[in-house]
């Protein structure tokens, strides 16, 4: 098992990940790439100012991950002998999300499964657009407090709680979810044991901000977050410093250090394809989800970017989930579920089964971790993770998957047809 990393980190060497992939019984397989992990970026990536380490850089988009393919199973057939391993898969979030449909595009013979988890792809106008939110705050003068847009998030999942049939504090049903933030204006939240409201200026920024990233004629450039994002706090967007915590219209963003090193040193472009033909040709198979609370990259770009393998594939005339299957899974943030929400821990099972057995995933099961500090441990009922576009919902019985815009029916209306 290829195991991926995050950020500018090609894989976390001597991080728990390939230690669980043992755990599992999978050798596993990790690399740093030539550089690393805690580098910054312009100490690896660049020669001298201006003057791009390209060997390096290759290796952090997809080479050295072929070479771990390669180097991996060889290492597996001479230490275990026989003909070595019959499967190979690749698992890994974010920038490990984003390998593994790399590594599937350029050497489909590598793996026989992926696992991409909130992958970041289009990197170069994602990374990028990423900054945008603190150009937002930058050029209306206004720094929401942490309190603040967390009062503007919580708003956003009350009104959207009850789309998926229960409430539980998370959204489930985007599509059917209708938040007007302008409505958040002067509601009444606590920071630090002081009374606040929400400002006008708040309200601004965020509307701006999750609009998304928009040209002079206001057409979408790249998708912005959706309601029940987390926009403080570990790896967000909207982070903050103001000395005096009274005054927020005088400070400084804090952009995300991906973000900030990637628009420093080597801006570029790149068309982000998303073009697994010959994987597919291969039979391999991609299982990808992506949390819907994602505060970093938001679920509407692995969204689009599916909807975009999707419209290559009908003009081919093939059928995308022959080979690659995409959920949504609500409350989830950016590879982990911070607030409690379910996780979707049978991803990977799944994966190999459909990959070993022929059983396609129709669905994903969602448990609570209990433990989050040691992520061991599930509790709690299991929630019905659907395959996308389906939505799960609650009709006060068990989970059910219904299409967008289809309305839950309830018992009595239930025997009432």
């Amino acid at each position: 098992m290829g195991v991926g990393g995050g950020g500018f980190v090609v894989g976390d060497v001597d991080g728990d990940y390939p230690s669980a992939a043992v755990h599992e019984g999978y050798v596993a397989a990790v690399t740093d790439g030539g550089h690393l992990a805690s580098s910054p970026a312009d100490e690896w990536a660049l020669r001298s100012p201006g003057n791009l380490d390209w060997p390096l850089f290759v290796n952090f988009g997809y080479r050295s991950l072929h070479e771990l393919a390669m180097v991996g199973k060889n290492v597996t057939k001479e230490f275990y002998g026989g003909e070595g391993a019959r499967y190979a898969y690749w698992k890994g979030c974010s920038t490990g999300g984003r390998q593994g449909l790399a590594v599937a595009q350029r050497y489909p013979g590598d793996f026989d499964g992926v696992l991409s988890v909130c992958p970041a792809v289009e990197f170069p106008a994602m990374v990028t657009a990423l900054y945008h939110p603190q150009l937002v705050m930058r050029e209306m003068g206004y720094w929401p407090s942490g309190c603040e847009l967390r009062a503007i998030v919580e708003a956003g999942v009350e009104a959207c709680d009850l789309t998926d049939g229960v409430r539980d504090g998370i959204t489930g049903r985007l599509e059917e979810c209708v938040f007007d933030v302008g409505n958040v204006e002067g509601r009444a939240y606590v920071c630090d044991g002081e009374r606040w409201k929400v400002s006008r200026k708040a309200v601004e920024v965020v509307e701006t901000v999750m609009r998304g990233v928009l040209d002079e004629e206001g057409e979408r450039m790249f998708p912005g977050y959706v309601p029940g994002t987390q926009f403080d706090g570990m790896i967000a967007m909207m982070n903050s410093f103001c000395e005096d915590k009274g005054d927020r219209t005088k400070c400084r963003g804090v952009p995300f250090s991906v973000t900030q090193e990637w628009i420093r040193l080597f801006i570029e472009k790149d068309p982000g394809s998303p073009d697994l033909r010959r994987f597919r040709e291969r039979k391999g198979k991609v299982l990808m989800w992506h949390g819907m609370a994602d505060q970093t990259i938001s679920v509407s770009v692995g969204r689009a970017f599916y909807e975009k393998a999707k419209r290559l594939d009908e003009k081919r005339g093939v059928t995308i989930g022959d080979y690659w299957r995409y959920f949504e899974v609500p409350g989830v943030n950016h590879c982990v579920s911070m607030y409690g929400a379910p996780f979707p821990w049978d991803a990977f099972e799944r994966l190999r089964k459909w990959v070993e057995e022929g059983v396609a995933p129709e669905e994903l099961e969602a448990r609570r971790i209990v433990n989050e500090e040691a992520g061991t441990g599930l509790g709690g009922e299991a929630r019905k993770i659907c395959l996308w576009p389906e939505e799960g919902v609650w009709d006060g019985e068990q989970w059910k998957c219904l299409q967008p815009g289809e309305k839950i029916k309830f018992g009595d209306e239930k025997d009432e047809l």
